[in-house]
């Protein structure tokens, strides 16, 4: 056991020397989530969805309504109230107004009436501006028609829309993207290790090859929990992701996930007849899944002609499933079918790897 722990350290320490190594590992998953968050992050327009809901048929009613259309912050649609929260549910409104049957008649009898205001929790600033607006029209339209000061109570309720900034999408499929380049990348250390005859000298110690495999996985499962970690705080702290779903089942998936891409990296540097070969291998591999795994863009933006490929990608099916425990978003696949996939990919790998593995 001494003997794994030494050789971790060690696998560790190689690793942590490799400039390059840091800089596509750690660093470039974050340029490449600020630079596309920046751009893509937000998704509000200029104007701002607001739906109106008119019980009141009285002057009260239509006048609130009439003010509330001549907003230009506002993109003010009427409906019933049915089809006004469903689309807040959606997404499609920040917030929706309804004004009560007796709206109208209260105000005439000086008594208090109560209006409700939906918002969408997951835009709390757009929400929020949202409701300011609301409570000063209405204050405003009631102190016209009563004279009084205050006969008005704007009742909230919080939604928490299934809102979706093209940045929620984007931001599960880097942290995916991440871990698939970190296992690919992994066996790189054992190949020059190999061009190295540094394997050749481990044979001849009590050093077995299990403990040899094990050391690296070891490290490169500490450096994704690392890289997770980071790339998660980025896009909970810049760009206010809405994680929906369990933690543990999010570190569950990635190291799943990072175990069936180190398997396939070891794969490849097992067949592999340097590290400058593997590399090239590699990103033979990583570009086309990159970009036709659905990673990055929806499958659905893709020509016709390429979405087959995205079946037979492993990256496809880790995106999917981190999309969707992280922030819900609609399966391509079930999440049995999505870890299903990286289980074979996993054992076929590790068996495979197994069977080729050269100490020279």
């Amino acid at each position: 056991m001494k003997a794994l722990w030494t050789l971790t350290y060690y696998t560790g320490l190689q690793f942590a020397r490799d400039k390059v190594a840091l800089f596509w590992t750690l660093i470039f998953p974050i340029v490449l989530m600020v630079i596309i968050g920046s751009v893509f992050g937000e998704s509000d327009s200029a104007s701002m969805p607001v739906g109106l809901v008119v019980r009141d048929q009285g002057p009260a009613g239509q006048t609130i309504a009439q003010v509330l259309e001549g907003i230009e912050l506002f993109e003010l649609t009427t409906g019933s109230e049915e089809a006004e929260l469903a689309a807040l549910g959606r997404g499609d409104r920040r917030a929706v107004v309804i004004l009560p049957a007796d709206l109208s008649d209260a105000w005439q009898r000086r008594e208090v009436a109560t209006i409700g205001v939906h918002l969408d929790t997951s835009q709390q600033q757009s929400a929020g501006t949202a409701l300011s607006i609301v409570q000063q029209v209405i204050e405003g339209v009631q102190r016209e028609f009563t004279q009084q000061p205050s006969l008005v109570t704007v009742e909230t309720h919080s939604v928490q829309a299934e809102h979706f900034r093209p940045i929620d999408y984007i931001a599960p499929g880097i942290l995916a993207l991440s871990v698939a380049q970190l296992g690919l990348f992994g066996a790189t250390t054992l190949v020059e290790q190999r061009q190295q005859r540094l394997l050749r000298r481990l044979q001849a110690t009590p050093v077995s090859r299990w403990m040899v495999l094990l050391s690296n996985i070891i490290v490169r499962l500490a450096i994704a929990l690392v890289q997770t970690g980071i790339l998660l705080g980025v896009a909970l702290g810049l760009f206010r992701i809405q994680v929906v779903g369990s933690w543990p089942a999010i570190i569950g998936i990635v190291v799943f996930g990072t175990l069936a891409f180190i398997a396939l990296g070891f794969l490849l540097g097992a067949l592999a007849p340097s590290a400058e070969a593997l590399i090239a291998i590699v990103q033979m591999i990583n570009f086309p899944m990159m970009f036709l795994s659905g990673a990055l863009f929806p499958l659905d933006f893709m020509p016709e002609i390429l979405r087959p490929v995205a079946v037979v990608l492993p990256l496809t099916y880790l995106a999917d499933i981190l999309r969707q425990v992280m922030v819900d978003a609609t399966p391509y696949a079930t999440v049995l079918q999505g870890m299903g996939v990286l289980l074979l990919f996993m054992v076929a790998s590790a068996l495979l790897s197994w069977r080729f593995f050269r100490w020279e």
